[in-house]
């Protein structure tokens, strides 16, 4: 299957196709809105702490043993 080009998002500046944000090379970015997203992610397991919480983990690979873990 072949995604057709045009529809391969690109950047608004300089018109490279855009990738995701993954921790696979040096291209990760870790800004504050990064920072600002784990925050809010930490203060919603806080709200869940005593609660039965289902967390689906969707997709997720093993780049991130560090981040990523299991049992939860």
């Amino acid at each position: 299957m072949k995604i057709p080009s045009e529809l391969v998002p690109r950047c608004p500046v300089c018109g490279a196709p855009v990738t995701t944000n993954l921790r696979a090379d040096d291209k990760f970015v870790e800004d504050e809105g990064w920072h600002a997203a784990a925050d809010n992610y930490e203060k919603f397991l806080k709200s869940c702490e005593g609660r039965k919480t289902l967390l689906l983990e969707l997709g997720v690979g093993m780049n991130t043993p560090v981040i990523i873990k299991f049992p939860f």
